[in-house]
């Protein structure tokens, strides 16, 4: 089985499905909360491209948003480059 890896921010963190270098990956985005809500995945409209985030304690943009899908289903995939 696949491990999964995280790499997770203060108000969001990402699921990473494809790593092409330490510097570039294309993920998941899900908003984190402090309380027991569920998280979930955001939208395009969240994730504009030129966006950044601060995760594992390093800076990433996002480069670009598209549609997906796996065995389970459809997904939006993230592709970030660390600034």
């Amino acid at each position: 089985m696949h491990e999964q890896r995280w790499i997770l921010g203060h108000n969001c963190q990402v699921k990473i499905l494809r790593e092409f270098s330490a510097t570039e990956l294309i993920g998941i985005v899900f908003a984190r909360h402090d309380d027991n809500r569920p998280i979930l995945p955001l939208t395009a409209k969240e994730l504009p491209e030129g966006k950044q985030f601060n995760l594992g304690g390093r800076v990433w943009r996002v480069l670009y948003t598209r549609m997906e899908s796996n065995e389970a289903g459809g997904y939006l995939a993230t592709a970030l480059r660390m600034v």
